[in-house]
């Protein structure tokens, strides 16, 4: 299984800044590339049973400041939320293990002294389809 990033995975430099490179990291890659082999990886774990097994839809975004990555869960074999914008553990443990797994393919830069400075890959995000937002009862 993909580790969850923590402290002890960033490094410090002495300029003020920290950085992070994930271990399948590679400049250059692009983002359908990416998303590609973060899907096969999704798979492989849902089958291996270190994921639950979920319907989703990865979907891609290009803009100016940089791309996304949005994980969209179709089908959840639990609740995702209990109730309206308050996501359930099962959600919350689900999130950081999607995030761990696409995080082996992305690198983050930021300045820890003055804030102003931080780069990234591309932004990865995990959320519910619409339709199970509004099946919390």
């Amino acid at each position: 299984m993909y580790k969850i990033r923590d402290e002890k995975m960033i490094e410090k430099h002495e300029h003020g800044y920290e950085q992070y490179v994930g271990k399948y990291y590679k400049l250059g890659t692009s983002l359908k590339d990416i998303k590609k082999k973060i899907d096969e990886d999704i798979k492989r774990e849902i089958a291996n049973g270190t994921l639950p097994k979920i319907k989703y839809t990865l979907r891609t975004k290009y803009f100016s400041g940089g791309e996304e990555l949005t994980l969209i869960i179709r089908e959840s074999p639990e609740k995702l939320y209990s109730e309206p914008y308050k996501k359930t553990e099962f959600f919350k443990n689900l999130e950081s293990k999607l995030t761990a797994i696409a995080d082996e393919y992305n690198y983050t830069e930021r300045d820890i002294g003055a804030g102003d400075y931080f780069s990234t890959s591309f932004y990865f995000f995990v959320r519910a389809d619409d339709d199970l937002m509004r099946m919390i009862k």
